[in-house]
């Protein structure tokens, strides 16, 4: 990333900020938005990335537009992109 630009998190890292400041428990969190805690578990530490349907679910539960929490994960994924890395034929 070039300097002066931010560094976008992953929207797991903000889910759980949110559920430990509402001082719910994982498990508590993950029957709430309707997902087995393992497979929240796995977005809280970016190891999944968030789909259209985790994002209703989770603007549901949290707040937030679908779209935000969408626009969340595509700007970390872009982030995550090396360019240099990248052939592509003009």
């Amino acid at each position: 990333m070039k300097p002066g630009f931010y560094s976008p998190i992953h929207p797991g890292e903000v889910i759980k900020k949110e559920i430990q400041s509402s001082g719910h428990t994982i498990q508590e969190a993950a029957d709430a938005i309707g997902i087995a805690r393992k497979n929240l578990s796995f977005i809280l530490n970016g190891h999944y990335s968030l789909t259209a349907e985790m994002a209703v679910r989770v603007s549901k539960a949290l707040g937030g537009s679908p779209a935000f929490w969408l626009n969340m994960q595509m700007n970390w994924d872009l982030s995550q992109i090396d360019t240099s890395k990248l052939k592509i034929k003009s």
